[in-house]
C-alpha cells in the first residue's frame, strides 16, 4: 500500500508542474480564441439580419413557406399570452369565423417576440374611438415615408429575436415570481475552481487531486439545477438586447417617436444590470458553433453564469414595473413598423374614415333598447388572405340579408367585412379603395360546431351565441355577422325565428349582415334589409361562380340542377322538380298519397 502512495506521489510530480502549466496556457488560449470568434460571428450575424430586413421590408408572406408557424397551438397559446392577460375584446367565436391567426400570419412582420405579442394583442382589440388610431396612423405613416429608418430599428429588434418556447411577457411574470437569492452552492463552486486551480499551479501535488474532485462535484451540481436555471435564462439574454435597443431608440431625436424615447428613458438604467449577458447564457447557435461549446464547459466548471443569473434577478426585480414598461413600449413600437411594412406589401389599401357615433336609448313595441342610424361605405373590398381576390362594392344604411347557393361566395364576403371592420378599427387599414364607418363592436356566428364537452347541440350552441351577441350592445354599435342563421332546426320554425330575430337586432340597432338559403327571409324582411346576392352558372356541365355581389334576392334555383351536373339518377332530380312544381302551385307540399297518384 505504501509502495503505491509512493509510486502515485512520484507520478503527480513528474506530470504536475510542466503538464499543468501547459494545459493552463492551451486553456487561456482557447478563451481568447473563443473570444475572437465570437466577436466575429457576431458581426458576421448583424450583418446577415440587416440584409434580411432589407429585403424582407415590404414584401408579402407566404403563409405556407415563411410563417407556418400560426398553425402551431402550442406556439400560438404562448404568443397570446400578453393578450389573455390584458384581455381581448374579440372574443374567441369570432376570431375563428375569420380565421383570426391566420391573419395575424399574413400581418407578422416583425422579428422579436415582444413585437409579435404586441401585434397579436393590437389585433385582438379593435379600439371604438379616435385617439389611439390618430396616434398609430402617424407613427405607420411616418415608418412608411422613413422606410430606412424603420429597416434600421427592425434589424435592431431581430438581435433580440423569438421564442417559440415561452411568451416575452409570461417570461416577466416569472421573472416577478421567482426568489433571486444567490444561492451559496455556486459560489463555493465559482471560489472553489479558482483556488484549486491557483493552487494546482503553486503546488501541484497538494493541487491536481482537490482540482479533479471540484471539477467533478461543479458539473454534478451544474447539471442537476440546469432545468431550473436555463428556464429563466433565455429571458435574461433577450432583455438585454431589449435593453440595449431602448437604450438607442431613447436617444433617437425624432419628434414623432418622442413619446417613446421618452417612456424608453429608464432603460439607461438597466444597462449595466443586464450587462453582457447575451455572452454569458448564450444559447448554441450555428454561427458560433465550437466556440459556445467551450464556453459551456467553462459554465460548467464555474458556475459562474449561475451566480450572475441570481444577482440579476435581484435588480430586475427592484424595478419590475419600469422594466414591464420598456418591454410593452418596444412591443408597440415594433408592432407599428410591422403595420407599416405590411400595407407596403399589398396590392392596394386605403385608410379607413371612421366617425364615432353613440347608441342612443330607445322604447319600442319590442322593449327597450338601442336604435342609430348606420352608414357603411366599401368600394372594391377584397379578401386578404386570398389568391386572386374578386373585389365587391357595397353601400348600406341598415342590415344586409345575402341569398344564392352553396359555395357562391356568401361565407367568403361576410368574412371579407368582418375583417375590414376589424382592421379599420386596429391596424388603420383597409383592404379596399375606399371604407367608410362608424366604430364598432364586431361580433360573428358563422362557422359554430356542436360542443362535445359541454354536450350542446349545434342549434344549442348558436342560440347561445346570438342570445350574447344580442345581450352584448352597450354605448357602442353592434356590427354582426350570421352565417345560415338558425340552420338547426326546421324549416317552418327556422324561418320564423330567423326572420324575429332579425327584425329584432335592426330595431336595436344591431347592424347585421346575414346569410340565408332562405328565399322566404327575403320577402319577410323586404322593408328591414338591403338584399344582395351571389349567383352560379352552369356551363358545359361545370359549376362556375363570378363571386360578385348583386343587388336584390336571388332569383334563380340551381340546387336541383347541381344534383344532375353530379351525376344524381334522373328519378331523385325529376320527382324533386316535380315537389317543386307542386309547392309553388299550392303553397304547401303534397302528401305522400297525392304525390304518388
Amino acid at each position: 500500500m505504501r509502495l503505491f502512495e509512493a509510486g502515485f506521489v512520484t507520478g503527480l510530480s513528474l506530470i504536475g508542474g510542466d503538464l499543468v502549466n501547459y494545459l493552463i496556457i492551451v486553456f487561456l488560449g482557447l478563451v481568447v480564441l473563443f473570444c475572437i470568434l465570437l466577436i466575429w460571428n457576431k458581426r458576421k450575424q448583424k450583418r446577415q439580419i440587416a440584409e434580411l430586413v432589407k429585403e424582407s421590408f415590404g414584401k408579402p408572406i407566404n403563409l405556407d413557406e415563411d410563417k407556418p408557424d400560426y398553425r402551431n397551438e402550442r406556439y400560438m397559446k404562448h404568443l397570446s399570452f400578453y393578450t389573455r392577460m390584458q384581455g381581448s375584446v374579440l372574443n374567441d367565436t369570432t376570431k375563428g369565423d375569420i380565421d383570426f391567426d391566420k391573419l395575424f400570419g399574413k400581418m407578422n412582420h416583425t422579428y422579436s417576440s415582444v413585437g409579435e405579442e404586441y401585434l397579436y394583442y393590437v389585433l385582438s382589440n379593435p379600439c371604438t374611438s379616435y385617439q389611439q388610431l390618430d396616434q398609430r396612423e402617424k407613427i405607420i405613416t411616418y415608418f412608411q415615408n422613413n422606410r430606412a429608418l424603420a429597416i434600421e430599428l427592425q434589424a435592431l429588434f431581430a438581435s433580440i429575436g423569438k421564442s417559440k418556447e415561452v411568451s416575452m411577457f409570461q417570461y416577466l411574470e416569472y421573472l416577478q415570481s421567482v426568489e433571486g437569492k444567490i444561492l451559496k452552492k455556486h459560489i463555493f463552486s465559482l471560489v472553489g475552481i479558482i483556488i484549486t486551480i491557483v493552487l494546482s499551479i503553486i503546488q501541484p501535488k497538494l493541487g491536481l487531486v482537490p482540482m479533479f474532485v471540484v471539477i467533478v462535484t461543479n458539473v454534478l451540481t451544474y447539471w442537476s439545477n440546469r432545468q431550473f436555471a436555463h428556464s429563466i435564462m433565455g429571458s435574461i439574454r433577450r432583455l438585454e438586447s431589449m435593453i440595449q435597443v431602448g437604450v438607442i431608440v431613447a436617444r433617437y431625436e425624432v419628434e414623432e417617436l418622442q413619446s417613446f424615447s421618452e417612456r424608453l428613458e429608464s432603460s439607461s438604467k438597466f444597462k449595466n444590470v443586464l450587462k453582457n449577458s447575451d455572452i454569458i447564457f448564450s444559447e448554441k447557435t450555428s454561427l458560433v458553433g465550437d466556440a459556445d461549446a467551450l464556453l459551456d464547459y467553462i459554465r460548467m466548471l464555474t458556475h459562474f453564469d449561475y451566480v450572475k443569473l441570481y444577482q440579476i434577478m435581484d435588480k430586475l426585480q427592484e424595478g419590475y414595473n419600469e422594466l414591464y414598461n420598456i418591454v410593452e413600449t418596444l412591443g408597440e413600437l415594433e408592432s407599428l413598423i410591422a403595420i407599416a411594412s405590411f400595407r407596403e406589401s399589398l396590392e392596394y389599401y386605403t385608410v379607413p374614415i371612421l366617425q364615432q357615433k353613440e347608441a342612443i336609448n330607445v322604447d319600442s313595441a319590442l322593449g327597450e333598447g338601442k336604435l342609430t342610424e348606420h352608414n357603411l361605405f366599401m368600394e372594391e373590398l377584397y379578401h386578404p388572405l386570398i389568391s386572386n381576390p374578386v373585389a365587391n362594392t357595397l353601400h348600406t344604411k341598415q342590415g344586409v340579408l345575402l341569398t344564392g347557393s352553396n359555395a357562391s361566395g356568401k361565407s367568403t364576403f361576410l368574412r371579407t367585412i368582418a375583417i375590414n371592420a376589424i382592421c379599420a378599427q386596429t391596424i388603420h387599414t383597409c383592404f379596399a379603395k375606399r371604407y367608410e364607418s362608424y366604430f364598432y363592436m364586431v361580433h360573428s356566428a358563422m362557422s359554430l360546431n356542436d360542443s362535445l364537452e359541454n354536450g350542446d347541440s349545434y342549434f344549442i350552441v348558436e342560440i347561445e351565441t346570438l342570445r350574447d351577441i344580442l345581450n352584448d350592445y352597450g354605448d357602442t354599435p353592434i356590427l354582426c355577422f350570421v352565417d345560415e342563421i338558425l340552420r338547426g332546426t326546421n324549416t317552418i320554425e327556422r324561418i320564423a325565428a330567423s326572420t324575429e330575430t332579425l327584425r329584432y337586432m335592426k330595431n336595436k340597432g344591431i347592424l347585421c349582415f346575414a346569410a340565408s338559403h332562405d328565399i322566404e327571409l327575403t320577402k319577410l324582411l323586404i322593408d328591414e334589409y338591403d338584399m344582395y346576392h351571389f349567383q352560379e352558372y352552369i356551363v358545359d356541365g361545370q359549376v362556375d361562380f363570378d363571386y360578385i355581389l348583386y343587388p336584390g334576392p336571388v332569383t334563380t334555383r340551381n340546387a336541383i340542377r347541381l344534383l344532375e351536373v353530379k351525376g344524381f339518377d334522373e328519378i331523385i332530380t325529376n320527382n324533386a322538380m316535380d315537389l317543386i312544381d307542386y309547392f309553388d302551385k299550392y303553397g304547401e307540399w303534397p302528401s305522400a298519397s297525392d304525390f304518388l297518384t
